[in-house]
């Protein structure tokens, strides 16, 4: 199933490469180009080392300690849900004009997820490491096995909804505000390139995590044994894709009407633009 993944992710490495040149490559460096570059290439890098373990039959318990260690923590999906929330608070924030208030929330969110993961990250690294086992002479059995007791890992499938949730409500809200806003002013809403893509971008991959974190708390409690291994290589596909797309789709509609955003900064992403029924035009900047 690694493989599979790791080759899903190098194939969209490849289709995506002509527009990562172009906005990401040939920009100025900054927090959301590092989100983007560790999204793209370390989730790669994930593939490659759990593909060797899961396609070759395991002899060192040393060996498969490491290998458990690294899949749990900076191996898993834990680092890329973070960076997402990274990525989406960052959106967010210049959503709500740079707010303090706004980015105070974000971050204790934000830091609030992190704490809960390394908890659950290192109490599930103790479970695994400490009941693995080598499979018997005579049984070719692939990867480390290994039986930890997945009940850990309940506070982080409750947390990371919740907040995906509170983000996507904070975009609807901005949103229903604009649109308010505009009906009271009697004019129509068209919206620019860059604000639909963040609505978009924003209701789609809020899906996309919502139904792979679905998959991987049913698969986490109603699965067990090599059934388990299943649901990872394809979440850590769908929080690439996630994390990527967020940040590519949007600069890329920046591009024609929004410089700053399509030089690399986030702080300012575009404008609600208010068309009056006579055909005249104001804009009101986000």
């Amino acid at each position: 199933m690694w493989v599979s993944g790791l080759t899903f992710l190098v194939c969209d490495t490849i289709s995506t490469l002509p527009r990562e040149v172009e906005y990401i490559w040939s920009k100025k460096w900054s927090v959301v180009k590092v989100l983007y570059l560790f999204m793209r290439y370390w989730t790669i890098c994930q593939g490659a080392v759990a593909s060797y373990e899961f396609s070759t039959v395991q002899k060192s318990l040393e060996v498969c300690r490491a290998l458990v260690w690294f899949e749990v923590s900076i191996g898993g999906g834990t680092v890329l849900l973070v960076a997402i929330d990274i990525i989406l608070s960052i959106r967010l924030h210049a959503l709500y004009k740079r707010s303090r208030k706004v980015l105070v929330f974000l971050s204790a969110l934000v830091i609030g997820e992190f704490v809960i993961q390394a908890y659950v990250v290192y109490k599930i690294g103790l479970s695994a490491v400490g009941s693995i086992f080598i499979a018997p002479l005579g049984f070719p059995i692939l990867g480390c096995l290994t039986s930890p007791d997945l009940a850990i890992t309940l506070p982080s499938w409750i947390s990371t909804p919740l907040i995906a949730v509170i983000f996507f409500i904070m975009m609807l809200i901005k949103f229903y505000e604009s649109m308010k806003l505009a009906r009271s002013s009697g004019v129509r809403l068209s919206l620019t390139p860059v604000i639909s893509a963040f609505i978009r971008d924003g209701t789609i991959y809020f899906l996309l995590v919502v139904v792979t974190l679905l998959a991987g708390a049913l698969d986490s409690f109603l699965t067990s044994g090599a059934y388990l291994t299943l649901y990872q290589p394809w979440s850590a596909v769908s929080f690439a894709v996630t994390g990527t797309r967020l940040i590519l789709n949007l600069r890329e509609a920046a591009s024609p009407d929004n410089a700053a955003l399509a030089r690399g900064d986030l702080g300012d992403l575009g404008t609600l633009r208010f068309a009056e029924n006579r055909g005249l035009e104001t804009d009101e900047t986000m």
